[in-house]
């Protein structure tokens, strides 16, 4: 992997992790269509850790009053947000340990075209079907812990690439009746401690198999990357949402899978 690839894939993987167009398939894609050898299911994870850190730097207010509630010492709401939180990890730290040997059989462009294209549908009506039938919920500390639970389930569905974690959280709690912006930050805070113990998970594999130094400095280079973009893309899809809906990303996914089919025949 030279430099700019890696500049490049962080980039990349900045932009598509918050926006609901899924960063696993542009990062299995990527390498495919500039014909660059894929940097493997480790690299791309632990890029996962810049965009944590992505996520701490803009919710780390939001952060500290769930560690507040959970602690006894904030409001009910924050404790029952930082319950659901918790309750819908659950699904995909179970999926990741028990299916993580077989998710590298799944980089496949295939495999991405049909999933950027059936999940993008997902979303579609899912935000449809919200705005015909009126909100139920307004915040997400009004869920019920079956709906974290469900978000939870869809967030482990993620690990398919070319899902999306943020479009299929992000459908999911339309469903549960949160609105668009809700529905939005709490797919976000719900990346955090899915990041992380992929984070950790990830980085001691690749401690464990001696990656090289050469290696470790193009990983914080494109870590820096993931980092500055996912900080620009967070914001712009919180802002974006407020008087958008979902359609431009549901076409966009569409596009691209439409695109690999053909590319692939």
């Amino acid at each position: 992997m030279t430099l700019l690839q890696a500049i490049v894939l962080g980039l990349i993987q900045g932009i598509t992790e918050f926006l609901p167009i899924s960063s696993s398939g542009h990062l299995v894609m990527l390498p495919q269509f500039f014909g660059w050898e894929d940097q493997g299911i480790v690299f791309d994870t632990l890029l996962h850790g810049a965009t944590l850190v992505a996520l701490l730097v803009v919710f780390w207010k939001d952060l500290a009053q769930i560690a507040r509630g959970l602690a006894g010492r904030g409001d009910d709401e924050e404790r029952r947000l930082g319950y659901w939180l918790i309750v819908g990890s659950i699904p995909a730290f179970v999926a990741g340990f028990l299916l993580d040997r077989y998710v590298v059989a799944l980089r496949d462009p295939r495999v991405v075209a049909v999933s950027l294209i059936v999940w993008g549908i997902g979303l579609w009506f899912a935000d449809k079907q919200r705005s015909a039938r009126g909100m139920k919920l307004k915040r997400a500390e009004k869920l019920r812990w079956h709906h974290a639970l469900g978000i939870g389930v869809a967030q482990a569905v993620s690990l398919i690439p070319g899902t999306s974690r943020s479009g299929i959280t992000i459908m999911a709690s339309l469903m549960a009746g949160l609105d668009r912006s809700q529905a939005v930050r709490f797919s976000f805070l719900l990346g955090i401690p899915v990041f992380l113990g992929a984070t950790v998970f990830k980085g001691l594999e690749a401690v464990q198999s001696g990656i090289g130094v050469e290696s470790w400095g193009l990983l914080l280079v494109g870590a820096l990357a993931a980092c500055v973009s996912g900080i620009v893309a967070i914001k712009f899809l919180l802002r974006f949402v407020v008087a958008h809906n979902f359609a431009v990303f549901v076409w966009y996914r569409i596009a691209l899978g439409v695109t690999i089919v053909a590319w692939l025949v």
